[in-house]
């Protein structure tokens, strides 16, 4: 997954946001998140509270199937500055 982490707080702010759901698919694979989902997902987590935009979410389609961050409580983990564990 590639995802230019200033693009999406240059959009959240120019929209005047105060959260963000990131969603993106996996057409050939699981809805399973990688380590670069995690990596991606911690940094524009910190990036957009930095200025106090809430990432409300990042979903991962695949197919009719879906992982929530969120849900999963791995969204939680983007406080720490280790990479987010795998999420089954």
């Amino acid at each position: 997954m590639s995802i230019d982490v200033r693009r999406v707080l240059e959009l959240a702010l120019k929209h005047k946001a105060s959260g963000v759901i990131l969603a993106h698919n996996h057409p050939d694979g699981p809805a399973k998140n990688s380590r670069e989902d995690d990596m991606v997902t911690r940094h524009v987590y910190q990036a957009l509270k930095a200025v106090g935009i809430l990432l409300i979410d990042h979903l991962i389609v695949a197919g009719d199937e879906y992982i929530s961050y969120q849900d999963s409580g791995a969204l939680k983990l983007c406080e720490y500055d280790y990479g987010l564990p795998y999420v089954n």
